[in-house]
C-alpha cells in the first residue's frame, strides 16, 4: 500500500534512508527536514511495516523533482520503488498535466522503466542553482538527470 507519510513515520523513514545515505546514493535528511516537508513524502507499507519511501520537491508550479527514493533492502526488487514513483507522478499530474517531473539518479535504468528519459543537466537550471551549485561533487557529478516523458 502506498500512502502519504505522517509525522509518526519519520523515524522509520530515516531508517530506510540511512543505508543509502551512507553509500552516497541519497542525500542525508534530518528529522527536522522531513518533519517540515512531511506532506511531500510517500511511504510504502508492506506486511505492517514501512518498506519504502519517496518524496518530491517543488521548484516552481511547473517543475518538480522526485527525490529521497529508497526501499528497505529486505523488500528490494518487488516493484515498491516503481509504485512510489508512479504514485507521485499520478498525484502531481492530476493537479496539472504540464508539470515537468525530473530526478537526478545513479539508477538510470530504473527511472527509464518508469518512463523517464535522460536530459542534459543544463535543462534543469533551478536544480543546479538550488542544490548542485553547493554540492561537493559539482565538478565530477555522477548523477544522471532524467525527465518523465510519458
Amino acid at each position: 500500500m502506498i500512502r502519504r507519510a505522517t509525522i509518526s513515520d519519520i523515524d522509520e523513514i530515516l531508517s530506510i534512508l540511512e543505508p543509502y545515505t551512507k553509500e552516497g546514493i541519497v542525500l542525508k535528511r534530518t528529522h527536522e527536514e522531513i518533519s517540515e516537508s512531511i506532506d511531500h513524502f510517500y511511504v510504502s507499507e508492506t506486511e505492517g511495516k514501512l518498506s519504502g519511501v519517496a518524496a518530491f520537491y517543488t521548484y516552481s508550479p511547473l517543475l518538480v523533482e522526485i527525490r529521497s527514493l529508497a526501499v528497505r533492502k529486505s523488500f528490494f526488487a518487488k516493484g515498491i520503488g516503481k509504485r512510489l514513483v508512479n504514485k507521485i507522478i499520478h498525484d502531481i499530474r492530476e493537479k496539472d498535466s504540464r508539470v515537468k517531473i525530473f530526478a537526478l539518479t545513479l539508477a538510470p535504468d530504473f527511472f527509464s522503466k518508469c518512463g523517464f528519459v535522460e536530459v542534459k543537466k543544463e535543462t534543469l537550471p533551478e536544480k543546479i542553482w538550488k542544490d548542485c551549485v553547493n554540492c561537493i561533487k559539482q565538478k565530477e557529478c555522477d548523477e544522471i538527470p532524467m525527465v518523465y516523458a510519458e
